[in-house]
């Protein structure tokens, strides 16, 4: 058995990024027992570059039983790491179906998502924010339009491994990003799949990603949410001055809040990788006598 190395892009370009991940999940890991990752040319990890690499985690161990290590990278990202148990997350004594709390009062950690603590995860995040960073603020909808984006995995995704969410906060920005990454069929695929069985024309993957941001739009969903998940999303993102990011199949679409949804070229990626970033300081002002639930 031997020990493969496998180097970290640079920071977030989606591209690039979609590329390490296809020709990493075709690696033949049949003689390998380790598999470590290189973090040298990586000054900072985004939520969505640790949902990705979750993502493979979570593949490489379902296949091979493989042990996964980091190496090299600044002191600053292996802190981050560290705080946020990234890296004690794949030990194999560690137990990734039930959320772990972190060290670092800006990040909700890695969560494995399962389907049995959907509601729970998002009444934690208004919990866990209001009371590190946003005292005075209504968030939510943040955790509501958490629950939307994990129903639309377990209603749409058909992945093998489950998905990962990371939400963090950044103070001096005043931005929250919340990433959910799974290695389904993906949205495309799902849309066009449904126009088929109505005799409708099919949508190259653009498209059907936005398509399925269309209010009203349904596919196969959970009666209390039908036609409104993603959707949902979206205006979330609107009313938050932020910008919604959706990488499925060959599909790359972003939509930042007063513009058009910008299209881009992506190679194949076999799942759904959605970014969610909003500006906290749109969001409203908390009124506790509106507070519906008791944390």
């Amino acid at each position: 058995m031997s020990k493969l190395t496998i180097k970290v892009p640079v920071h977030f370009y989606p591209k690039k990024w979609i590329e390490f991940i296809n020709k990493a999940r075709v690696l033949d890991l049949s003689n390998t027992d380790t598999v470590e990752f290189d973090l040298s040319r990586s000054a900072f990890i985004q939520p969505s570059e640790l949902v990705l690499i979750a993502c493979l985690i979570e593949e490489f161990k379902l296949k091979n039983k493989i042990q996964v290590t980091f190496i090299n990278g600044s002191s600053t990202l292996n802190s981050h790491l560290d705080n946020i148990k990234f890296k004690k997350y794949w030990n194999n004594n560690f137990n990734r179906d039930n959320y772990t709390n972190c060290n670092n009062s800006s990040t909700l950690g890695l969560w494995k998502i399962s389907q049995n603590i959907i509601d729970v995860y998002g009444r934690m995040a208004q919990a866990y924010f209001r009371k590190a960073y946003l005292p005075d603020k209504d968030l939510l909808m943040l955790s509501s339009n958490l629950v939307e984006v994990f129903n639309n995995i377990f209603n749409h995704s058909y992945s093998l491994i489950s998905g990962y969410v990371l939400t963090q906060f950044f103070p001096k920005l005043c931005i929250i990003k919340f990433s959910v990454c799974d290695f389904g069929v993906g949205i495309p695929h799902s849309v066009n799949e449904f126009l088929s069985s109505e005799g409708k024309s099919t949508l190259d993957d653009c498209s059907a990603i936005i398509k399925s941001l269309e209010r009203g739009f349904s596919i196969r969903s959970i009666p209390q949410n039908a036609g409104f998940g993603l959707s949902n999303v979206l205006d979330f993102t609107e009313n938050c001055n932020g910008t919604l990011t959706i990488i499925s199949n060959k599909g790359f679409v972003q939509k930042n809040a007063g513009e058009d949804f910008h299209r881009f070229d992506c190679d194949y990626f076999h799942g759904t990788l959605i970014q969610v970033q909003i500006d906290t300081n749109s969001l409203d002002e908390f009124d506790p006598d509106d507070e519906i639930y008791d944390f």
